[in-house]
């Protein structure tokens, strides 16, 4: 059985590492990049399963980087877990409604609690 895919979006080295190792350890192929753009570009080429994104990174936002994502239709459909810590001053409906987003992260959240949605919702994708 083919492995699930995951690219992290995360500017933060520590936090990129805890994911990346994270998600590793539960079995996950992981692909980490540290700004938007570049996942984006990994992801034009790479059919990841889901993306884990930051909101707030310097080149290219993590809403930036969902907006590349749905104006690309060869991509447009791969889910996105968005973590912010900026919960109250982001319009969480209309960004679901605008863009593949499966979860809101608010940080600072336990990377377990993310590991644990992240199985239960790739499990679930692969058994539909």
């Amino acid at each position: 059985m083919v492995k699930p895919s995951i690219v992290i979006a995360e500017d933060d080295p520590a936090f990129r590492n805890v994911l990346h190792f994270l998600m590793t350890r539960m079995g996950f192929a992981v692909e980490s990049f540290s700004d938007g753009q570049l996942a984006y570009e990994r992801l034009k080429s790479y059919a990841a399963d889901l993306l884990i994104t930051d909101q707030q990174m310097p080149h290219c936002s993590g809403i930036d980087l969902l907006q590349k994502i749905a104006n690309d239709e060869a991509i447009a459909d791969i889910p996105a877990v968005l973590c912010t810590a900026k919960g109250l001053e982001l319009d969480t409906q209309s960004l679901v409604e605008r863009f593949s987003i499966v979860a809101i992260m608010h940080k600072p959240f336990s990377p377990r609690k993310l590991g644990q949605f992240v199985r239960e919702f790739l499990v679930a994708r692969q058994a539909a």
